[in-house]
C-alpha cells in the first residue's frame, strides 16, 4: 500500500517540486459510504470489494506540492 509515507519518499525524490502538505484524509469512510450506497453500476461491483475487506488496503491521500523556481 502507498500510505502518506511513501508518497512523501516519492515526492521527496523529485527535482524541482516542494512538497507544501501531505497527509491521509480523513473523509475515507464518508467517500466510499456515499459511493457504495448509490445505484451507479460500478459502485454496486465496488461493494463486493469492499465487503471481502478491500477497505483496509486503501487510503486518500492529499498532497500539496509546489514547483520550484529553478532559473
Amino acid at each position: 500500500m502507498h500510505d502518506a509515507a511513501c508518497w512523501r519518499r516519492i515526492l521527496s525524490a523529485t527535482d524541482g517540486i516542494e512538497i507544501v502538505s501531505l497527509r491521509e484524509m480523513d473523509s475515507f469512510d464518508e467517500c466510499w459510504n456515499d459511493w457504495l450506497a448509490c445505484d451507479n453500476e460500478y459502485a454496486v461491483g465496488d461493494r463486493k470489494a469492499m465487503n471481502a475487506g478491500a477497505g483496509k488496503y486503501m487510503n486518500f491521500i492529499a498532497a500539496e506540492i509546489r514547483k520550484k523556481n529553478l532559473s
